[in-house]
């Protein structure tokens, strides 16, 4: 497929132009520019996510645009310090590194190809974007075309903020991005399903980019059988699981809980659904029907334990409860991404570390409980990209953590520093003087070195 787009133009602008180093004021003030497109068309992208979506504004604004601001603010806050090169310690007691000056330096790695997803379509785009800017990458990116109004918003309005070289955007189908990932970008970032990131792979694989992949994996969340607050573990359990109608990556897939309380468990999160989040008018919609006849599908071949609402016209879907009684249900086959909450009971909680680490390793795992040795196990034994106690998907919004995954739910990690050094190249870099030389590191010489020295070498 032709893009009417040529590589060559970013290339020769990013080596000719900018020296293959963007400068700490130049990177700033494309930052910004992102910062003053949020501000003069937030009400524009508030619109695009509320069609392709129906989220709800108060969701759109801290889903959405907040984040995009806090990676704005801690990246120009930041990025003189990460910018500078880390001096290394000296090998004092080695004969070829004594006189050495040693440090790491992040260069851009030049290049980027930044393709979205349809869940988060302003977010998922945006802040992958400034860390490649942070980074001093010029930039190309394609919004999906699951979430078209929020992918028009960003052609149509972001594009003017910068020069063609810097940034190009392309709206379009699958073809598209297979056009774009067999061009030589350096680095290939996309939020997606696993299935698609092997696509990418094998298609861009001739042009050895580096790849950032955030995918996603079955969050499970274990509820301890001794743990005081129920109700708030609960509440915040329901909220994770009905963000965004449950499509997001890191929401709550499956809920480990007590075999014999699993009656009163179902019935608090009912009263607690009902009570705080039972309203279709504050749901998130099912971004398609090929989405809702999917999900609808997975209740079809599950044991349902109670429904809330449902509306096929909208595509509307509430809370769904499941009875989960063996990993070979159709419901724990892959991640869910809707609002389905199955219930594992389980006997022991030291039988679900065993289960956890024979799944494939997820976006994250939560705990829900006290219990500090049980929780350190969590941390030893089982491999996921976050493991939270007592909370959901909130990690998210600390911009000290890295968000990433692990095996099939991701390789890499971004957010704040984690994503400029996601998109630099760590140089390493040593430099030496000439009047220190010492005959033992020839090979005509080496016989004659002292033992003592050979282990400093």
């Amino acid at each position: 497929m032709a893009l009417g787009f040529n590589l060559d133009e970013q290339l020769h602008y990013f080596h000719r132009e900018l020296k293959a180093y963007p400068s700490l004021d130049y990177r700033k003030d494309r930052i910004r520019k992102i910062g003053r497109f949020l501000e003069d068309h937030e009400a524009l992208l508030i619109k695009a996510v509320r069609s392709d979506l129906n989220r709800p504004q108060a969701e759109i604004f801290w889903g959405e645009l907040a984040p995009i601001h806090q990676e704005i603010k801690v990246c120009l806050s930041n990025l003189s310090k990460w910018m500078a090169p880390s001096r290394k310690r000296r090998k004092w007691l080695s004969p070829v590194h004594w006189d050495a000056r040693v440090e790491t330096f992040y260069q851009p790695r030049g290049l980027s190809l930044i393709i979205g997803p349809w869940n988060y379509p302003i977010q998922l785009v945006l802040i992958p974007l400034i860390d490649s800017i942070a980074a001093g990458n010029l930039n190309t990116f394609k919004p999906s075309e699951y979430a078209p109004a929020s992918a028009e918003v960003l052609k149509d309005k972001l594009g003017s903020y910068f020069l063609k070289e810097e940034l190009a955007i392309f709206n379009g189908g699958p073809e598209v991005g297979e056009s774009l990932v067999k061009q030589k970008f350096d680095v290939i970032f996309f939020t997606g399903g696993s299935g698609v990131a092997k696509d990418i792979m094998r298609a861009a694989a001739h042009q050895f980019p580096h790849f950032i992949f955030e995918l996603g994996g079955k969050c499970p969340v274990i509820l301890d059988d001794r743990i005081d607050r129920l109700s708030v573990a609960l509440r915040r359990i329901v909220w994770g699981k009905m963000l965004n109608a449950g499509q997001t990556c890191v929401s709550p897939d499956f809920l480990c809980v007590p075999r014999q309380q699993l009656h009163f468990i179902k019935e608090k999160i009912i009263e607690i659904f009902e009570r705080d989040f039972s309203n279709p008018e504050l749901y998130s919609r099912i971004v398609n029907q090929k989405h809702f006849d999917r999900l609808q599908r997975l209740l079809d071949h599950s044991e349902v334990l109670w429904s809330g609402s449902c509306d096929s016209e909208k595509l509307q879907m509430g809370l769904q409860i499941l009875h989960a009684q063996s990993l070979s249900d159709s419901a724990m086959q892959d991640e869910i991404f809707g609002p389905l909450l199955p219930l594992w009971p389980y006997d022991s909680k030291e039988s679900l570390l065993e289960m956890i680490s024979q799944m494939e390793r997820p976006l994250a795992v939560y705990y829900f409980g006290d219990d500090e040795e049980y929780f350190n196990r969590l941390k030893t034994r089982t491999h996921s990209g976050a493991l939270l106690r007592n909370d959901v998907v909130v990690h998210l919004s600390h911009e000290e953590l890295p968000f990433g995954g692990i095996g099939k739910s991701g390789s890499g990690a971004y957010h704040g520093f984690f994503g400029f050094e996601a998109f630099s190249h760590r140089k390493a870099i040593e430099s030496r003087g000439l009047k220190m030389d010492f005959k033992w590191r020839y090979s005509k010489h080496i016989a004659k070195m002292p033992r003592y020295f050979r282990r400093f070498l």
